[in-house]
């Protein structure tokens, strides 16, 4: 059934990652709620509407949820009404969210974690079967990739071969290619060998996606093999009785892993490229898809060779083996 409320909601939003998450929470606001549909939600009273997400949000602290997973709920509501021209005092609601809590899982990996991952994938019994072909390949590629490169995973299914260019013995890569967030970023040696070695079992043209996944299962590979691999300890996390008879469905307990899963390597890459003092801080922070200084964006133009110059300081750091 067509819904103008929705379709001028994710209209309004530029990414299909963005469009996921914000349809995500929005969908659970209203399965909570017991609506039946967009227009429904979008038609309600300005007032009511206030009064129900302040209700929500008072819940959802009384159950102990994060500041994060609350704010994700809020931001895409806040959005929803937005485009639907329903004026909310976003300002009251934002102060009930709950305080933020001191962050479990925010550890980076360390040189010798991803080695063990990279290990864990080569003692991975694979199964005969067509598909099964690429699966070691394409995940020591994906890891390295990630590890040498600091890039996001979310910018990992839309990598096109042509994203890729040859610097002497290593690629750089166009990250968000097409896009006015693209920013350019590089790779080891050793992350290009593993890279060619996967891309030689493709057939591949310019506008090829060559991980051929997307986000959700390049995440459930990745958690598989750092559990795999056991670097990361396991957090539980028990469920409050409140927990429960808010959301029946959920199970118990909760787990959470000490270092996030695909984060810890971008937070390796930063750490270990910010501790050599002789590399630009400027530039690394470009190479991560960040802008340290608000002008820089406008006015530090780096080339591809002056980039290169700097990553080239760290690579050796970066190496797994």
């Amino acid at each position: 059934m067509e819904s103008r409320a929705l379709d001028i909601f994710l209209g309004s939003l530029k990414t299909d990652s963005t469009k996921k998450n914000y349809l995500y929470w929005l969908d659970r606001y209203m399965e909570d709620n017991k609506f039946t549909s967009y227009d429904e939600l979008a038609s309600q009273t300005p007032e009511k509407i206030q009064t129900d997400i302040e209700n929500y949000v008072m819940n959802l602290k009384r159950m102990r949820s994060t500041k994060a997973m609350v704010s994700a709920t809020v931001y895409s509501l806040f959005h929803f009404f937005a485009m639907n021209r329903v004026i909310l005092n976003e300002k009251i609601i934002k102060k009930l969210l709950p305080e933020q809590e001191l962050k479990v899982g925010g550890a980076a990996y360390s040189t010798e974690d991803i080695r063990k991952i990279i290990l864990a994938i080569d003692d991975t019994k694979i199964k005969k079967h067509k598909r099964w072909y690429y699966r070691k390949p394409l995940s020591k590629a994906l890891v390295l990739t990630l590890a040498s490169s600091g890039m996001r995973l979310g910018a990992i299914p839309d990598l096109q071969y042509q994203d890729l260019e040859p610097i002497e013995d290593t690629y750089s890569i166009r990250v968000y290619a097409r896009t006015r967030h693209e920013y350019i970023t590089f790779i080891t040696p050793e992350a290009r060998l593993a890279l060619d070695d996967y891309l030689t079992k493709l057939k591949l043209k310019p506008d090829t996606c060559f991980f051929g996944l997307n986000y959700d299962a390049l995440r459930l590979s990745l958690y598989r093999l750092v559990k795999k691999a056991k670097v990361s300890t396991v957090t539980v996390h028990e469920l409050t009785r409140l927990d429960k008879e808010w959301n029946p469905h959920i199970k118990n307990p909760r787990h959470r892993l000490d270092i996030p899963t695909v984060h810890g390597m971008r937070k390796r890459w930063n750490t270990i490229l910010k501790s050599d003092s002789t590399i630009n801080t400027n530039l690394i922070e470009l190479m991560l898809g960040h802008t340290a200084i608000r002008l820089d964006e406008a006015y530090l133009k780096p080339t591809r060779e002056i980039l290169f110059n700097e990553y080239k300081k760290g690579i050796t750091a970066l190496t797994v083996f």
